[in-house]
């Protein structure tokens, strides 16, 4: 990979002239070209006319002053110190090229070991850089961040996820074999449900997925609908929808409809059972939650149920339900949050922007 860059580079040098080539010639030019407009004016000054005063001593004794005129004959002052100027300014031009472009290579160098997998890669920091390269080497730097930790997100997911789908699948397995050899309604049911299972979490992968890559189409959504839809999805009872009559915002409802659901299927698995889906009007955001009637989530577990894996000790669930609410709070302007009812049982939910920013 480096010999292949180093290939490149040079062809690259080849084809293109290196910005320090660029920036050294255009100040060259322009210093010289002031440095010869001043040679040809001193020229012409120096070679003016210069009055001059001579005593002559007659033979009788009286003296004469005569005054003359001579034109300077120092035609080497000029070029000596336009010579000189154009040596100053030669090895002034060159260190500022080599200052303004030594940088620029830096980080071409860091683009090129991140693009080969060293994702640690970082720009060194500088003190009295360039306004753009500090600029570029920030945005490379956040670049670098964001792909390591999408990366070790995805590893992590993918190790969860195939960790997660062994077990639906070994029992869909022995499922099948019994369902050969008994056929019986009970065991069809149990097939559908470990496939539906396998479905809610390839889906909540593929929504994992778009947000990563922050595929979000938003456009005007009634979300009054979208609870609708979610609870019917869930198999809750429509009646525990507190919502006003109609609500639009510019959401995407896909991801939307996903996070309403995984509130309602948290609820189900580890709150006791829906109480109430719930969207306010707040002026510029939407407010969506779920009350349960469980136990109530501990204070030390408030923040971290929307941490991804994260489920508590309990089984059948990968832990991602939570996080991707989350996850779709943040690309709709808002935040999620779990907090203690007064009467019992948790609140979860998210905030959503009306309108796009």
């Amino acid at each position: 990979m480096r010999r292949r860059w180093r290939a490149h580079h040079q062809h690259l040098r080849r084809q293109h002239r290196p910005l320090r080539k660029h920036l050294f010639v255009g100040a060259f030019a322009s210093i010289a070209a002031t440095a010869a407009t001043v040679w040809i004016v001193g020229s012409a000054l120096w070679a003016g006319e210069h009055a001059g005063q001579r005593t002559v001593v007659r033979g009788d004794g009286s003296t004469e002053y005569c005054y003359t005129s001579t034109r300077a004959q120092r035609p080497w002052r000029a070029p000596l110190v336009v010579g000189a100027v154009v040596a100053v300014v030669w090895g002034i031009t060159g260190a500022f090229a080599r200052r303004a472009t030594l940088p620029l290579a830096e980080l071409a160098d860091v683009a090129r070991r991140i693009g080969a997998g060293d994702l640690r890669a970082r720009p060194q920091p500088r003190p009295h850089r360039i306004a753009e390269v500090a600029a570029l080497a920030d945005a490379l730097t956040d670049m670098a961040e964001r792909i390591e930790r999408q990366l070790s997100d995805q590893r992590a997911l993918l190790a969860g996820a195939s960790h997660e789908l062994r077990t639906p699948l070994g029992h869909l397995r022995i499922l099948v074999e019994t369902q050969r050899e008994q056929p019986s309604a009970q065991t069809l049911g149990e097939i559908e449900r470990e496939i539906l299972e396998m479905d809610a979490l390839v889906g909540r992968l593929l929504a994992q997925a778009r947000l990563d890559f922050a595929v979000a189409e938003r456009r005007d959504t009634d979300l009054v609908e979208l609870a609708r839809r979610a609870l019917a999805r869930a198999g809750v009872d429509e009646a525990r929808l507190r919502a006003p009559p109609t609500l639009s915002a510019s959401v995407d409802p896909t991801l939307v409809l996903g996070a309403m659901s995984n509130l309602l299927d948290n609820a189900a698995a580890h709150g006791g059972g829906v109480e109430a889906l719930v969207i306010e009007d707040a002026g510029e955001l939407v407010r969506v939650f779920v009350d349960d009637a469980g136990p109530g989530i501990a204070d030390e577990d408030r923040a971290r149920v929307f941490e991804p894996f994260f489920h508590k000790g309990a089984k059948g669930t990968l832990g991602l339900g939570l996080h991707l609410v989350r996850r779709i709070a943040e690309a709709h302007g808002g935040r999620a949050a779990a907090e203690a009812r007064p009467e019992g049982g948790a609140r979860v939910g998210f905030t959503a922007r009306v309108r796009a920013s």
